[in-house]
């Protein structure tokens, strides 16, 4: 296991870069002038070609790229060509956020995925087995923007009972943050869940199936206490 583990390490920064690589190659790939995009149609010939030598899009691409890993090195992403703000500054801003969505929408996953996955590795191919799986791949089926706006519609428009938009940080006010992440943290959640559940049954498969789990069935212990 320590040996797996760090093979996966020691290939994480090999990953990496070869996803830079293909990332940067494909935004040169997207149609357009960047340069062209934040001057406007308006501009002269003259002015985005001053844009470009100033942004460093007039160099070969391989020149660009090797400038744009030592700025990603350096902490330096750049600025942001809508909000005219560095991008690092405005993901800063935005990670207390995203932290407190992930939390909520992997505490609801787990709540749920982990005992389905158990209820049903327990009731193998019994109707609730099926009724699980089924429920499962429907969630994974269902788009969580989809699921977000149907819960929405239902608690925020119809019932009121959580706010509609907005943000307040926990650190503020714990529990009108956590109102404002409900809905959000559970369309998330349940799309989780169904990933995790399908996960977690074959898993709890598996261990059922072990020699000490069986002989433990065969001197007479109950599958709950075994379970």
């Amino acid at each position: 296991m320590a040996v797996h583990l760090l093979r996966r390490i020691l290939n994480l920064p090999v990953v990496l870069f070869f996803v830079a690589v293909a990332v940067f190659l494909l935004m040169h790939f997207v149609p357009g002038d960047p340069a062209l995009t934040i001057l406007g149609t308006d501009a002269t010939a003259e002015e985005v070609e001053q844009l470009r030598e100033l942004l460093g899009l007039n160099v070969p691409v391989h020149i660009q790229f090797l400038r744009w890993m030592g700025d990603v090195l350096r902490g330096d992403l750049g600025v942001s060509i809508i909000t005219k703000r560095p991008v690092a500054e405005s993901l800063l801003e935005r990670i207390p956020v995203t932290l407190g969505l992930t939390v909520v929408a992997t505490i609801v996953s787990l709540s749920i995925a982990i005992p389905a996955g158990v209820i049903a590795a327990r009731n193998q191919n019994t109707w609730l087995d099926q009724l699980t799986m089924g429920w499962a791949l429907l969630g994974m089926c269902v788009p969580s923007f989809w699921l977000g706006l149907i819960l929405m519609l239902i608690f925020s428009v119809n019932l009121r009972w959580f706010p509609l938009t907005g943000y307040v940080p926990f650190s503020q006010d714990f529990f009108q943050a956590l109102r404002h992440v409900a809905l959000p943290g559970l369309s998330m959640g349940l799309v989780q869940a169904g990933v995790v559940t399908r996960m977690t049954r074959p898993t709890r498969l598996e261990v059922l199936s072990l020699d000490y789990v069986r002989t433990a069935r065969a001197q007479g212990l109950s599958a709950r206490v075994v379970a």
